[in-house]
């Protein structure tokens, strides 16, 4: 029985590290170029101007949102005032996205620690991998400075 439990924690143990050194491969694959994307793009979503995203958000997405919708998004993550500082982003996993096999596309999404001058934030992005640069596909602020 005591072989057994040291085979189950040893296969368990494996498991776990296959499983970050999955992850760091994938974070390290795309750590070049996705980071200074984001870098260079989150200071433009922070300045809360709706006619910016027409140049950072991926062509599809943005043919699916109506620009009223864009501008009010603005204003309302604006409650979070001008960007002071980020911290390092954080790569989270790796996914596709398109309905097509053939056509599908990577996504990779990062976590970035905002802080504002009316607070801070945590920020998701998702990139859409566009040959070798990368458009927004996706973006979350979380931060209680946008609470009611």
């Amino acid at each position: 029985m005591k072989t057994f439990l040291v085979y189950i924690v040893v296969v368990f143990c494996c498991g776990i590290g296959t499983f970050f050194i999955y992850r760091h491969i994938q974070a390290s694959h795309f750590s070049s170029t996705a980071v200074p994307y984001i870098y260079e793009v989150l200071p433009k979503i922070a300045s809360w101007n709706p006619d910016l995203l027409d140049q950072i958000i991926a062509p599809d997405i943005m043919r699916q949102t109506d620009p009223a919708d864009l501008v009010r998004l603005m204003a309302s993550l604006s409650r979070l005032g001008a960007l002071e500082s980020m911290g390092v982003p954080s790569f989270r996993h790796k996914a596709t996205a398109g309905s097509d096999p053939e056509r599908e596309k990577v996504v990779v999404t990062y976590l970035v620690e905002g802080v504002f001058s009316r607070g801070s934030a945590t920020i998701t992005l998702s990139l859409l991998q566009d040959g070798s640069s990368y458009r927004v596909y996706h973006f979350n602020f979380q931060s209680e400075a946008l609470g009611p």
